[in-house]
């Protein structure tokens, strides 16, 4: 004995829409349930069905909660949570004894024979997890009046990792963080250790050593930096202490060029008196011949003086030549360094070159043999549970192979429900697909025909669901 659902499609301002298809799907499985034209399900109507020309489509189904969903072209409604159950026919009091009972067994296979009518009994599992009421009435078991709800959404799941594990003189345990992400710290007596608590060991102690191992290369290569830096400013510093030294050379060499004249010109002077004090005096000769010497030397000093300034200038030279031949190898090596990565820069440019046009060929000549039907939705409230087209007229016949479905954004724990549907038959489904965990199936043979149209039928966990994609892949045939 099933319940009656009727509604007549209207819109929101209450315009009735004539000819809508209505999709009916499962809250808790996202399963699409039979639908029948009669209260003993024996007129099987298809699931979706279709409203008549006045807006007006009813239905007969298993009691449980549903989604609900008409279409047709632009327009779309659907009604979340509608619930559908013969315990809707009776009072509470007559509810009270329509769920008396007079045996009770574990499954619909063990329902009792040769009873008199009116005998009522509770399945413990009605095929779906729930627990109802059958009664016998001479020539059938009607029901299942249904006395439990159905199985819950799934919590969000617990990741609980390994955190420390040490030694101690007893055994101990904690749990650190909150749900979901908690940390388990293990304190474990080394005596009591079975072989898998000291691999677990060994493996930690060699997770700590391979981690101080990278942080010792990676102050090694820190260290390499830092003396490459310090080796380019002693390099820099020694082409400044050459041109330091050049410059000082020079202003030695004009130094000693200025002594030479003032010798110079000293000895001229003393020259001159000497020959003064001669014509004045010849008796003084002795005093002439002193002037004259006095001369003389200062000649040969102011020489001296010239041969040293010589000298300083051609150390001067030296110097800066020095200093020149050490920029000049510098240049070099910097245009050799230069030369070497410009020819590495095009020998990758070159390779990434072919490997794009080799990719790119295969893309052409895989898209040649492809066809594929897929959906992507967005609210911001959540996504609600229906059916959507893909495909209104496919072009070509094809065998859809593989069958991708992603919640690219929601809540953590979510869910989403997908069944294929080809000309308004679910032809494969429903599968699941949870929050951060793509659903990728290969391997599958659905065929889909030239005219045919293609839909899925979504089931998210109601608000928690934003956005979604779900797509097909096959090749033509």
């Amino acid at each position: 004995m099933l319940a009656k659902w009727h509604i007549t499609i209207t819109d929101l301002e209450g315009n009735v829409i004539p000819d809508a298809t209505v999709y009916v799907v499962n809250e808790a499985n996202g399963g699409m349930p039979s639908l029948y034209a009669d209260r003993d399900g024996t007129v099987d109507i298809g699931n979706p069905v279709s409203a008549d020309n006045t807006g007006f489509c009813s239905f007969h189904v298993v009691g449980g909660a549903y989604a609900i969903t008409a279409r047709k072209g632009g327009f779309e409604r659907t009604w979340r949570y509608v619930g559908i159950g013969t315990a809707q026919e009776y009072d509470v009091g007559a509810l009270g004894n329509a769920v008396g009972w007079d045996e009770v067994v574990d499954s619909v296979t063990d329902l009792p024979t040769g009873v008199a009518a009116g005998y009522r009994v509770v399945v413990l599992d009605t095929d779906d997890g729930r627990a109802g009421v059958y009664e016998w009435s001479g020539t059938s078991w009607l029901g299942p009046i249904y006395i439990t709800g159905s199985e819950g959404l799934p919590g969000i799941p617990n990741t609980l990792t390994i955190g420390t594990v040490e030694e101690g003189p007893e055994a101990g345990a904690s749990i650190t963080g909150q749900s979901p992400n908690q940390v388990l710290n293990l304190v474990l007596p080394l005596a009591d250790l079975t072989p898998e608590l000291q691999q677990l060991r060994e493996d930690a102690v060699q997770a700590a050593a391979d981690a101080a191992d990278s942080e010792s290369a990676a102050a090694g290569s820190a260290t390499n930096a830092q003396g490459s830096a310090d080796a380019a400013a002693a390099s820099a510093g020694n082409a400044a202490t050459s041109e330091a030294n050049a410059s000082a050379s020079a202003a030695s060499a004009a130094t000693s060029e200025s002594n030479a004249a003032s010798s110079e010109s000293a000895a001229e002077n003393a020259a001159t008196v000497a020959t003064e004090q001669a014509g004045l005096a010849v008796g003084a000769s002795t005093s002439a011949s002193g002037s004259a010497a006095a001369a003389f030397s200062s000649e040969q000093n102011a020489a001296q003086s010239e041969t040293n300034a010589a000298q300083s200038e051609t150390n001067a030279a030296s110097s800066e030549t020095a200093a020149a031949e050490s920029e000049a190898n510098a240049l070099l090596s910097e245009q050799n360094a230069a030369t070497s990565e410009s020819n590495a820069a095009d020998s990758a440019a070159d390779a990434l070159a072919s490997e794009l046009s080799a990719a790119a060929d295969a893309l052409i000549a895989a898209a040649a043999v492809r066809e594929g039907y897929g959906i992507k939705l967005y609210y911001s409230e959540g996504v609600p549970a229906g059916g959507w087209f893909a495909d209104r007229y496919v072009a070509a016949d094809s065998m859809q192979s593989l069958l991708y479905a992603e919640i690219v954004d929601g809540y953590e724990g979510a869910e989403l429900g997908v069944t294929m549907l080809v000309n308004g038959q679910a032809v494969y489904g429903p599968v699941w697909a949870e929050y951060g965990t793509p659903l990728v199936l290969d391997g599958l043979e659905i065929s889909v025909g030239e005219g045919d149209a293609v839909d899925f039928v979504l089931t998210p966990t109601p608000d928690a669901v934003r956005r979604v994609i779900v797509k097909t892949q096959g090749r033509l045939v």
